[in-house]
């Protein structure tokens, strides 16, 4: 197939499909948009995955089309939200950037969908459910450096993968770390509940450049770091 191995020929999908096959999630991708795609390359034990198209064309009708929005499909309103995201090239943080054409992009319409920000008839789904942020939460972090690093590090709670974390680079100096907060399942009714659940993000300015194809990852008890190594300057 011509769209494997090409980044700029996929988009991300991502939030609550742990569990979920690539059938399972072609079929969910199918009845919720109305787009046409090659296939989907997820794993069942992954909370993401990537929607092949035939073209850079299709790949960024469909991401400008979506990104930004979170929807759940119709037929699983239990299940959570599905989260469509920018493609990064392999073993790097490099994102993809998608052709921009202003007409083809916005003329992508969701069926069997349900927008959470424009729904305005509050259901007993969502009544039971508590608010998600549509934006970005800002999470806190550290940064620390030693002679060849830098080191991030963030409170991610519910992040157990390290796939589950994108990190991506605007230059070598600016650093974004994006996820999701899923939300915990707990019998019983909610009294309180402070607990972030939606996208998170962190934009971390660095003091000196690193090699953004150099990423390494690690989480432990709720806590993710994220190791740079600096660009050597030559003298």
């Amino acid at each position: 197939r011509k769209c494997c191995g090409k980044p700029e020929l996929s988009v991300m999908v991502g939030c609550d499909i742990t569990g979920l096959d690539y059938d399972e999630m072609s079929e969910r991708i199918k009845a919720t948009t109305k787009f046409d795609f090659v296939y989907v390359h997820k794993k069942k034990d992954k909370g993401f995955g990537h929607i092949h198209f035939e073209s850079w064309e299709e790949s960024s009708q469909f991401y400008y089309s979506t990104k930004d929005k979170h929807f759940y499909y119709d037929g699983d309103k239990e299940r959570g939200l599905i989260h469509f995201y920018g493609a990064t090239y392999y073993n790097s943080t490099r994102k993809v950037v998608y052709k921009m054409d202003t007409e083809t992009a916005n003329t992508g319409t969701l069926t069997s969908v349900i927008k959470i920000s424009d729904h305005n008839d509050i259901n007993e789904y969502e009544r039971k459910s508590p608010k998600f942020s549509e934006s970005p939460v800002s999470v806190l972090y550290g940064l620390y450096e030693d002679n060849h690093t830098f080191n991030i590090v963030l409170h991610t709670l519910g992040i157990r993968n390290k796939a589950d974390l994108l990190v991506s680079s605007v230059s070598n100096k600016l650093i974004i770390i994006e996820g999701n907060f899923s939300e915990k399942s707990v019998p019983g009714k909610s009294i309180k509940n402070f607990l972030p659940i939606g996208p998170f993000k962190a934009e971390v300015e660095l003091p000196s450049g690193v090699k953004t194809i150099s990423v390494k990852i690690e989480i432990e008890h709720g806590v993710s770091t994220v190791t740079l190594e600096k660009i050597t300057e030559i003298r």
